[in-house]
């Protein structure tokens, strides 16, 4: 996540803690990524 904030444009408005798909299964922050992997960074869900 550390790159991704610093890399990306706009990455230092992600949430904290996003939840995180890698090629459509959710992994943990730390999963390591591919090249061609798709990677999904979704904001947290608060439902009730």
């Amino acid at each position: 996540m550390r790159r991704v904030r610093e890399d990306l444009p706009g990455g230092g408005k992600l949430p904290e803690r996003p939840l995180t798909a890698v090629n459509l299964k959710h992994v943990k922050l730390d999963a390591t990524v591919q090249d061609g992997d798709e990677v999904a960074l979704l904001p947290p869900i608060a439902g009730g």
